[in-house]
């Protein structure tokens, strides 16, 4: 999480978060995903929700905008998340340091069931 709180003791939720990412596992897939896809989305100042493939080399990125989010897809460790809204750069090849990942194209989504 990206936020431009100042830290709040006892405190596990920002309230002004700008960038949430969650990595993506076989194990947090399902209802509850959405669940928590829609409580992100109502914090009003969110722009960016990223999901982090933990398989292969890919990131999804929901953007907001002013009719709802945007979806795009990063898929190659070449590439480049950008986020402007908040002037940050990352790496496909940063995220997936030290991960023993490689650039593979996506096959079927893995996590459908």
């Amino acid at each position: 999480m990206v936020t431009c709180d100042p830290p709040k003791p006892g405190l596990y939720e920002a309230l002004d978060p700008r960038l949430a990412v969650e990595v993506l596992s076989k194990s947090n897939t399902g209802m509850a995903w959405e669940r928590k896809l829609k409580e992100y989305r109502r914090h009003e100042k969110l722009r960016y929700i990223l999901l982090v493939d933990s398989e292969v080399a890919v990131v999804t990125i929901l953007e907001r905008t002013k009719t709802g989010w945007d979806l795009s897809d990063v898929e190659s460790l070449l590439d480049v998340v950008e986020l402007p809204k908040i002037k940050c750069r990352l790496p496909l090849a940063v995220i997936y340091a030290n991960t023993g990942i490689d650039d593979l194209p996506r096959a079927d989504n893995a996590y459908d069931t």
